[in-house]
C-alpha cells in the first residue's frame, strides 16, 4: 500500500470537490486518481514520488506532463 504525501484536510476536500475522488483513498489503493486504473509500476523514483502527491498513474504522468507537440493545434480544455 502506497502512503500518500501529506495535505491539509481543506486541500484534500478541495481536491475531492473537484475530481470527484478521494486522493488518499486512491493512492492506498493503489488506483489512479485520473483514469481509475490499477497502479502497477513507474519508470522512475521521480514517477513514483508524483504518484504519492498526485495521484496519476504513470500512463496520466506521462501525458499530463508531455511536452507540446507545437504541430498540434491548440484544443480548448
Amino acid at each position: 500500500m502506497a502512503e500518500p504525501s501529506q495535505k491539509t484536510d481543506e486541500i484534500e476536500d478541495l481536491i475531492q470537490s473537484v475530481f470527484g475522488v478521494d486522493r488518499r483513498e486512491c493512492i492506498q489503493q493503489n488506483v489512479c486518481t485520473w483514469c481509475g486504473s490499477q497502479v502497477k509500476e513507474f519508470s522512475d523514483s521521480l514517477s513514483r514520488k508524483e504518484y504519492m502527491i498526485s495521484g496519476m498513474c504513470q500512463e496520466c504522468q506521462d501525458r499530463a506532463f508531455a511536452e507540446p507537440d507545437d504541430d498540434e493545434p491548440f484544443e480548448d480544455l
